[in-house]
């Protein structure tokens, strides 16, 4: 039997995020200030969904992910298949803003329906760009709610960047490929697995420590009962 999909939505509070440093600068000498911007994270994943339908995987690729992205489904597409419909229903983001999780659905065709959670990281630029990549098929359309729902980790004096003593994020260091990643604030961290039962999962900072909010699972194959 596939193993259903598990994904954890509610029970989540948007937090206001306190004020971090007044801003951080990377390599080429691109300034922005680390604070949540869940809007900008579902237009880049709206965006990414245009460039693939209407430009193709490589242009897509070119310009909402990394090199080595990790796109991953129960398809041949590498996690992308020719899709008629594909839009970002939730996401989530660390107070800083540095990571962020979206979660969403997709058509092949009218009778062919699936869901996806997506990873994304704040490139040297400011830009989001894709890490990782998880989709599954379902039996029938997830459900579309009204409105997007965007939800910010909780902030704290404590949750600053890692690299605050220089005041210079080490965006050189972010590797799409490893199993695990965090927020520069450490307020959202994700891990991934590519198996025959591969998954994502999302914990963000809510009520001063580190809860689940995201158990994604994607079978890679048809399994026998277990």
């Amino acid at each position: 039997m596939r193993r259903g999909l598990a994904i954890i939505l509610s029970g989540l509070v948007l937090s206001a995020c306190a004020s971090g440093p007044s801003g951080h600068r990377g390599a080429g000498g691109i300034a922005f200030r680390p604070a949540a911007n869940p809007t900008g994270v579902l237009t880049a994943d709206l965006a990414f969904a245009r460039a693939y339908q209407t430009d193709g995987l490589d242009h897509a690729r070119r310009d909402y992910a990394f090199e080595n992205t990790v796109f991953l489904g129960p398809d041949d597409r590498n996690g992308l298949p020719a899709m008629t419909g594909w839009r970002p229903y939730n996401v989530w983001s660390s107070c800083d803003g540095s990571l962020a999780a979206t979660y969403g659905a997709y058509e092949q065709s009218a009778r062919n329906f699936g869901d996806y959670v997506t990873i994304w990281r704040r490139a040297e630029k400011g830009e989001y760009r894709a890490v990782v990549r998880l989709a599954r098929q379902l039996p029938a359309p997830a459900k579309r709610p009204e409105f997007a729902q965007a939800k910010t980790a909780q902030c704290g004096a404590d949750h600053l960047f890692h690299d605050a003593r220089s005041d210079r994020p080490d965006f050189s260091a972010i590797d799409p490929t490893a199993p695990s990643g965090a927020a520069f604030d450490d307020t959202l961290t994700y891990r991934w697995a590519a198996d025959d039962d591969s998954f994502i999962r999302v914990s963000m900072m809510r009520d001063g420590e580190m809860q689940p909010i995201i158990d994604f699972h994607s079978p890679m194959r048809e399994k026998g009962e277990r």
